[in-house]
């Protein structure tokens, strides 16, 4: 394990997954590269059993954390109860407050202002 890096396994902790790429090469561009990447990770998931709430490949970019800010707590409230999942619902509420696409394969984000990406 590199120095400064700590495996948190089995805490019962939420996981956000972000994979980059050294040096921001471009192996990732291919969707046969990203396919991959998605199938190990997939396999990974399922033999150590635990959860994955999202993941992020980025090949050439930078990303931001998005705090939860009082605006996403009122546009939330504000919601109609399509989606039963609090998550979900939380990520959906800060998508139309900040005006962001998400990046989902549920159905259920369409009954919702946002634009979703898949």
């Amino acid at each position: 394990m590199p120095k400064g890096l700590y495996r948190r396994q089995n805490t019962g902790d939420l996981h956000f997954i972000t994979i980059s790429c050294h040096r921001h090469a471009h192996i990732l561009k291919p969707s046969e590269a990203c396919n991959t990447l998605q199938k190990i990770l997939e396999e990974s998931r399922r033999k150590y059993l635990f959860h994955i709430l999202g993941y992020v490949f980025m090949s050439n970019y930078s990303m931001t954390l998005l705090p939860i800010r009082y605006g996403h707590i009122l546009q939330l409230e504000a919601l109609p109860a399509h989606h039963s999942d609090p998550f979900d619902r939380l990520l959906i509420a800060q998508a139309i407050a900040e005006s962001l696409p998400i990046l989902t394969h549920d159905e259920k984000f369409s009954h919702y202002p946002v634009k979703s990406i898949w």
